[in-house]
């Protein structure tokens, strides 16, 4: 963001157990101590946040988060002051009671993906939702993009973060294997091409 616009994002577990999200100028308030505008996402009993959270390119913010049934994702646009639009959010179901462990916007060269890690599955899936064509302009109205599917390669690796652009989807994976009796661990990121995902799209891997 530009100065003197940056704002700053804040999260904490609240009494409900989800996450309380909120904006600040300083990076030392409370979040009962800010205005109700600049409170983006309180949890209650039947809403519950998540710590899982990514921007698009234009600096939207898209949180996940679980009602009683099902993950959503809630999308905040960002405003020119910095600040969130809190009265137009707007909410896309994912329709999985099955954990998120990670979410990725992109919405380069016209084409607008939520790319989201499944962990119901072993080994994990990664899959999207797309929007902003014909019958499916808005986020909340975006449609299961079902031909889209990547199945991380094996049971021992677990998908820990998404980034998604122009170039592609980059999936981190951790593994964990046994080197004799000694559990060690092993971290990747993995490049697949935006147009297909499948396996055999992926275009490198990072070892670390």
């Amino acid at each position: 963001y530009k100065k003197p616009n940056t704002k700053i994002l804040l999260w904490e577990k609240g009494s409900n157990g989800g996450m309380n999200y909120w904006i600040s100028e300083t990076g030392k308030e409370k979040f009962s101590d800010v205005s109700e505008a600049n409170q983006l996402f309180e949890a209650d009993s039947s809403n519950k946040p998540t710590d899982v959270f990514c921007y698009d390119q234009d600096g939207n913010l898209y949180i996940l988060w679980k009602d009683s049934s099902a993950y959503k994702v809630r999308r905040f646009a960002l405003k020119e002051d910095g600040s969130y639009d809190t009265i137009s959010v707007q909410n896309l179901d994912l329709n999985t009671p099955h954990t998120i462990s990670a979410i990725a916007a992109d919405i380069s060269d016209g084409k607008n993906y939520l790319y989201y890690t499944d962990t119901n599955s072993s080994p994990h899936t990664v899959k999207r939702f797309k929007w902003g064509h014909s019958s499916h302009e808005s986020f909340t109205s975006a449609e299961s993009d079902t031909a889209y599917s990547i199945t991380v390669p094996t049971s021992r690796e677990e998908v820990t973060a998404l980034a998604a652009n122009k170039d592609g989807l980059f999936v981190a994976v951790q593994e964990k294997y046994k080197d004799g009796t000694i559990d060690k661990y092993r971290l990747k990121v993995q490049k697949y091409k935006k147009a297909l995902g499948t396996a055999k799209n992926k275009d490198k891997s990072f070892v670390f």
